[in-house]
């Protein structure tokens, strides 16, 4: 019967032990969950320790003009350098001088042969009038006439191009031949029958043939006949004997009283 009332009591004391033991575990897992949960939260609402290495790294932060900074495109194709284009232009070489091609210039005075063979009528003269039997006054002469007989020959005073071939209301028919250095000799009281083949553009010859003596000149015709021979340089007269030969002038001499 003792035996009996005491494993009762030691049973009871066990279960006592027991729920005391859960009961101390129980308030040890709570407060190491409540440890826990305090430790978690103070975590996430402390701010971050500010370290030197920290301070160094982070770029300051601009509240006025925040950057935006564009995404990179990765799908764009990264460019490749382009290789620089062959040169075809040939490298300038040392230019051979020019060759001129211009004709030289003939810087030799223009000399003249006498047109028509015959004696000094009347000179040239520009400055003091002479008697002119046909208009009966005086005036000035600018070119030089030449006597000789009806139908002589008149020839190109020096190489040159026919300029022109008309007929002048005063002097008669007309010849100017354009020669070098802007010369011209013009001839005029000539035979209205002109050579065949003497027209403008017409290359001549010194002492070629281009006309004949005649009498058309009806500011003249009083006079014997004669050739009336003018000289110009660029615009203005010259005086023809200036450009003859020597052995030419004194073949000249002035008679007025000249029959042909």
């Amino acid at each position: 019967m003792e035996n009996k009332e005491k494993n009762p009591q030691i049973n009871r004391a066990a279960y006592l032990i027991i729920l005391s033991l859960l009961a101390v575990l129980a308030v040890l897992a709570i407060a190491t969950s409540s440890a826990n949960r305090a430790r978690r939260e103070g975590t996430e609402t402390q701010p971050p320790a500010v370290t030197t290495e920290s301070l160094r790294t982070t770029p300051p932060v601009n509240t006025k003009d925040p950057v935006r900074t564009a995404t990179p495109d990765t799908t764009a194709v990264p460019a490749t350098t382009a290789a620089p284009a062959p040169i075809t232009t040939a490298p300038e070489t040392t230019k051979a001088p020019e060759t001129q091609t211009s004709a030289p210039v003939d810087a030799t005075p223009l000399k003249l042969l006498l047109p028509v063979s015959g004696q000094l009528l009347q000179g040239h003269d520009l400055e003091v009038p002479v008697w002119s039997d046909t208009m009966a006054d005086y005036r000035t002469h600018c070119g030089m006439d030449i006597a000789a007989q009806m139908g002589a020959s008149v020839c190109a005073a020096a190489d040159g191009v026919i300029a022109q071939v008309w007929e002048d209301p005063m002097m008669g028919q007309c010849i100017s031949v354009k020669h070098k250095g802007d010369a011209m000799t013009v001839y005029r009281n000539l035979s209205k029958v002109i050579p065949v083949g003497i027209e403008e553009g017409v290359e001549v010859r010194a002492g070629q043939l281009i006309a004949n003596i005649g009498e058309s000149a009806m500011i003249e015709i009083a006079e014997v006949p004669h050739l009336h021979f003018e000289l110009m340089v660029g615009d203005e007269y010259a005086d023809p004997l200036d450009y003859l030969a020597d052995s030419i002038k004194t073949s000249l001499t002035a008679d007025v009283a000249y029959e042909g």
